[in-house]
């Protein structure tokens, strides 16, 4: 099932594995460690990145999806988790790094250490920074009503309509004591009621 996040995330990892193989390409030449020949260049011979690039994403993607990166519920996201998505990172690239080389269009050494690391550091960092983002929206909303009694109410009929007025016309009066009360989820037999 894909939702919002799902694809968020995708999308997220994607531009990262791409952004990663560019950024480590253009530090290996200003630092002059990139060579005419031997080389993935993206000045020198793009089809050679773009073609990383491309197998990078694929197995990067087939194994986040093994490993549950995707389906993990990002509020109770654990340490264990986040190094998966590091170790997923790795053998997706380990392996596009591998089939290039059989291909004919072999990265070098230089540039497979760093884009690993680049790619690695920045992938779990996102998680980390999406996770505490998530977790503070959730506690975001439930300061702002943590002077209110979260409750349930049993049975959904014309009682339970006047007690949700009753509950409304007491935010205006701080006196009231229905004023604290905040109606979360009301539960009925009747499934006409739904």
């Amino acid at each position: 099932r894909f939702n919002i996040r799902k694809v968020f995330l995708m999308i997220a990892d994607a531009v990262i594995i791409v952004l990663s193989a560019l950024l480590s390409n253009s530090l290996l030449a200003w630092f002059g460690i990139v060579r005419k020949g031997d080389t993935m260049g993206l000045a020198l011979q793009p089809i050679r990145i773009v073609g990383v690039i491309g197998l990078s994403v694929l197995f990067c993607f087939f194994l986040l999806f093994v490993f549950g990166a995707y389906s993990k519920v990002w509020r109770d996201l654990k340490w264990k988790d986040i190094l998966l998505c590091g170790v997923a990172v790795i053998l997706g690239l380990g392996i596009s790094f591998l089939i290039a080389f059989y291909m004919g269009r072999p990265a070098t050494v230089e540039f497979m250490i760093l884009d690993s690391v680049i790619s690695v550091l920045a992938i779990c960092l996102f998680r980390l920074a999406f996770k505490n983002t998530v977790v503070e929206l959730i506690h975001a909303g439930e300061f702002r009503n943590e002077e209110r009694d979260r409750t349930l109410i049993v049975g959904a009929g014309n009682a339970a309509r006047m007690i949700l007025q009753e509950i409304q016309y007491a935010q205006s009066d701080a006196n009231n004591p229905s004023n604290s009360i905040l109606p979360v989820c009301l539960v009925d037999d009747d499934m006409s009621k739904y």
